[in-house]
């Protein structure tokens, strides 16, 4: 069998040596990369005279910073308004051209940058919008768009969008053909998480709620881009039921203002900002000016900025990695203490929550929630701006809010509890595998297991344990909105709810969007609307050097790993028991002499 594995061996060593190499190299780029960005920022701006602002909307965009060694991570949504902010008062800055695509941001985060946009061109500045057609998806490209004074749109392409649609997935067939089944347990008809692993098709309940909540988005877009373009709502939904149309044809029913390509869009927004105009890019022009609220010295007032996104965990908190990696997750661990930091600063005089966050694990959450009323109590306001999702564990960790903004389109509430697994212990019979425990302890040691049913002992236990949890959770918020247990129950059911529905049935106070959340931040803090502010990060972001130690250690780790293992191939004992299985290996009578490694 050694001759086997020699290959193996061998290939191991070269792949290893390789790995050292490279990863000498990308430490080499990532250092210099680094410096660059640590020294670069003590130098010259280097910003044009005159300028307009570009953005691609057809990347995708994260809610919160993204922190990335390279310094590639486009601007996420708060990035972006804290820049046109900034534009507004810049001298240099004329305008911004913006190309859309045909989808990508939630309706909550096109809401934000309308809103951002329009207060740029109250500034009098220009927003000129660039599409090579909008044919697919949702409204949400287009809803966008509207909020500019001019939308061009490339020859020969359409506009083809006629509404909003959303699809849920069930996988409960699939499950059966598998001998898999499904057992979940929710509170209460309209907690339609587990609905893709118990169902078919939609239940009633879960049908009532997502029509509600489309009807809600669409009504508030169709009446907002109306609006934009000049049109009643009817004239509108006309023309939209007449989709699609080419693009003689959007530009005829006002869908469009003008028909080009996009260099001669890119040259219009050059024209309309003047002679010896330059094209900057929306993330540079960050990076060289920052937000308006970056004030660390000489300010009148420091508030709090403490963000979450991400589903609940508990523990840490999980970050975008340096190489730009998107995923995200809020740890209790980190937030409750971000909360703590902030509320032992004395310097901080209000506290500002972003969520976004369809939730989680419960624990973790009150373990946020605590951490808030603890604030609140030691007389820091704390303020709550939900992104695009801030429902169930999302909206646990923001109940207690001296005020709760939302977007008209956020998706909250969800106030409810589900508790299950898939069993799959008849596939494994099914495919010869078998699965035998030895258990000592009570009747619910097995519960977590996915091999075997719940016992009917099982299933009282988590009843009780989610009932349990589902009045705490009804019982809080109720206390937290000023409202009876019944009040709440009535509005909860695990049902979501758009914002506008949520204001109207008590869960949020203001419908607003991130800078609407500073604002009130800022005055429950005391200080003018126009004071210095200085916007506090919690918990710290991590500098270039820190993120380059934390990649660092990562791949220096892999390459442990490797070595270790092409190691442990080299010792006595593994040559051994190659040679034996090798010997296993040969077929008849065999007279050789015992095996022995010379040194």
């Amino acid at each position: 069998m050694s001759w086997v594995l020699a290959p193996f061996k061998w290939v191991l060593a070269r792949f290893v040596s390789a790995i050292n190499i490279i990863f000498t190299l990308v430490a080499l780029v990532i250092l210099i990369a680094v410096l660059s960005s640590i020294f670069g920022s003590f130098g010259s701006k280097g910003l044009p005279a005159t300028m307009v602002l570009t953005l691609d909307m057809r990347q995708d965009f994260t809610d919160q910073p993204s922190p990335s060694v390279f310094g590639t991570a486009p601007p996420s949504v708060i990035e972006t308004i804290f820049a046109l902010q900034k534009a507004e008062s810049d001298p240099r800055v004329k305008g911004i051209y913006i190309r859309v695509g045909e989808g990508g941001l939630s309706y909550a985060h096109v809401q934000e940058l309308r809103a951002s946009l329009k207060a740029l061109r109250a500034a009098g500045k220009f927003v000129l919008v660039h599409t090579q057609g909008q044919l697919g998806g949702g409204l949400n490209a287009y809803y966008l768009a509207s909020a500019a004074d001019q939308i061009w749109l490339q020859p020969g392409s359409g506009m083809g969008t006629s509404g909003i649609a959303s699809y849920a997935m069930f996988l409960r067939g699939a499950l059966e053909n598998l001998k898999a089944e499904p057992e979940f347990f929710q509170r209460e008809e309209y907690k339609n998480a587990a609905n893709q692993f118990m169902e078919r098709d939609f239940t009633p309940a879960h049908r009532e709620a997502m029509t509600a909540l489309l009807g809600s988005i669409f009504g508030t877009a169709t009446a907002e881009i109306a609006a934009d373009r000049g049109m009643t709502v009817e004239k509108f939904l006309a023309v939209l039921n007449g989709a699609p149309y080419i693009s003689d044809e959007a530009k005829a029913l006002k869908l469009v203002d003008e028909l080009g390509f996009d260099d001669q869009a890119e040259k219009a927004a050059k024209d309309r900002a003047g002679e010896g105009a330059e094209l900057t890019e929306l993330a540079a022009y960050y990076k060289a000016e920052g937000s308006p609220y970056e004030n660390p010295y000489g300010n009148d007032g420091v508030i709090a900025l403490i963000m979450g996104e991400g589903a609940i965990q508990e523990g840490e908190s999980g970050q975008p990695d340096p190489l730009g990696s998107d995923e995200t997750s809020i740890g209790g661990d980190t937030l409750a203490k971000a909360f703590r930091d902030a509320t032992e600063d004395k310097e901080v005089k209000a506290i500002l929550f972003r969520v976004n966050s369809p939730g989680g694990s419960a624990i973790a959450s009150d373990q946020i929630l605590d951490a808030i009323r603890k604030a609140q109590a030691a007389g820091k306001p704390v303020i709550i701006s939900m992104g695009p999702v801030a429902a169930s564990g999302g909206y646990w960790v923001s109940m207690t809010g001296d005020k709760i903004f939302a977007e008209p389109t956020t998706i909250t509430g969800s106030i409810g509890v589900l508790f299950g697994k898939v069993v799959f212990g008849g596939t494994y019979d099914w495919l010869g595998v078998g699965f035998k425990g030895i258990t000592f302890g009570g009747p619910t040691t097995t519960m977590f297991n996915t091999i075997e049913k719940f016992t009917p002992e099982q299933v009282a236990a988590v009843n009780r344990l989610i009932d349990s949890i589902y009045k705490d959770f009804v019982t809080k918020v109720a206390e937290a909105r000023g409202k009876t247990p019944e009040e709440i129950r009535a509005v909860a059911k695990g049902r979501v709810w758009s914002g506008t529905d949520a204001k109207a049935r008590g869960l949020v106070d203001e419908l607003g969007g991130f800078r609407d959340a500073l604002g009130a931040t800022i005055a429950m803090a005391g200080l003018s609307p126009d004071a210095k502010i200085h916007l506090r990060l919690f918990p710290a972001p991590k500098t270039p050097i820190e993120q380059f130690a934390e990649l660092f250690g990562g791949a220096a780790a892999a390459v442990t790993t490797l070595q270790s293992f092409d190691a442990v191939l080299d010792t006595d004992m593994a040559q051994t028991l190659m040679e034996a299985a090798d010997d296993a290996d040969e077929a008849g009578v065999q007279a050789r002499a015992p095996r022995q490694k010379l040194r």
